[in-house]
Protein backbone atom coordinates (compact mmCIF):
# COMPACT_ATOMS: atom_id res chain seq x y z
CA UNK A 1 0.00 0.00 0.00
CA UNK A 2 0.83 3.22 -0.69
CA UNK A 3 0.95 5.63 1.62
CA UNK A 4 -0.73 9.09 1.02
CA UNK A 5 1.61 12.37 0.55
CA UNK A 6 1.23 15.19 2.14
CA UNK A 7 0.98 18.78 1.12
CA UNK A 8 4.10 20.66 1.11
CA UNK A 9 3.82 23.13 4.00
CA UNK A 10 6.59 25.18 3.27
CA UNK A 11 4.22 27.89 1.15
CA UNK A 12 2.30 27.68 3.90
CA UNK A 13 5.46 28.30 6.58
CA UNK A 14 7.04 31.18 4.35
CA UNK A 15 3.31 33.23 4.54
CA UNK A 16 3.23 32.87 8.15
CA UNK A 17 6.65 34.18 8.94
CA UNK A 18 6.22 37.10 6.57
CA UNK A 19 2.67 38.04 8.31
CA UNK A 20 4.35 37.61 11.67
CA UNK A 21 7.37 39.96 10.55
CA UNK A 22 4.54 42.11 9.19
CA UNK A 23 3.04 42.11 12.57
CA UNK A 24 6.10 42.86 14.17
CA UNK A 25 7.00 45.89 11.95
CA UNK A 26 3.70 47.35 12.66
CA UNK A 27 3.67 47.30 16.15
CA UNK A 28 7.00 48.96 16.82
CA UNK A 29 6.03 51.47 14.63
CA UNK A 30 2.61 52.39 15.95
CA UNK A 31 3.81 52.32 19.86
CA UNK A 32 2.27 55.70 20.56
CA UNK A 33 0.09 55.60 23.22
CA UNK A 34 -3.85 56.42 22.70
CA UNK A 35 -6.46 56.36 25.07
CA UNK A 36 -9.57 54.66 23.93
CA UNK A 37 -13.25 55.56 26.47
CA UNK A 38 -16.40 53.53 26.54
CA UNK A 39 -18.94 54.63 28.95
CA UNK A 40 -17.18 54.52 32.17
CA UNK A 41 -14.70 52.70 30.84
CA UNK A 42 -11.11 54.07 30.06
CA UNK A 43 -8.13 52.00 28.82
CA UNK A 44 -4.59 54.19 27.84
CA UNK A 45 -2.05 51.62 25.20
CA UNK A 46 -0.27 51.04 22.84
CA UNK A 47 -1.99 51.87 19.48
CA UNK A 48 -0.97 48.79 17.35
CA UNK A 49 -1.66 46.65 19.90
CA UNK A 50 -5.47 48.27 20.25
CA UNK A 51 -5.26 48.14 16.29
CA UNK A 52 -4.81 44.06 16.63
CA UNK A 53 -6.99 43.28 19.24
CA UNK A 54 -9.97 45.40 17.27
CA UNK A 55 -9.18 43.09 14.48
CA UNK A 56 -8.85 39.97 16.19
CA UNK A 57 -12.80 41.32 18.00
CA UNK A 58 -14.22 41.82 14.58
CA UNK A 59 -12.79 38.24 13.50
CA UNK A 60 -13.74 36.77 16.22
CA UNK A 61 -17.79 38.50 15.96
CA UNK A 62 -17.62 37.57 11.95
CA UNK A 63 -16.88 34.11 13.02
CA UNK A 64 -19.55 33.63 15.37
CA UNK A 65 -21.81 34.51 12.61
CA UNK A 66 -21.32 32.48 9.98
CA UNK A 67 -20.47 29.46 11.70
CA UNK A 68 -24.21 28.24 12.72
CA UNK A 69 -24.58 28.47 9.16
CA UNK A 70 -22.33 26.47 8.32
CA UNK A 71 -22.90 23.99 11.17
CA UNK A 72 -26.67 23.82 10.03
CA UNK A 73 -26.16 23.97 5.98
CA UNK A 74 -27.19 20.29 4.80
CA UNK A 75 -24.67 18.79 2.19
CA UNK A 76 -26.15 18.40 -1.17
CA UNK A 77 -26.98 15.19 -2.68
CA UNK A 78 -25.23 13.74 -5.60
Amino acid sequence: MKPRSKPPLKPFLYVAALLAAILIVFGIQNARPVGVSFLFWHFDGSLGLLLLVAFLLGLIAGLLLVVPGWLTKKSPRP
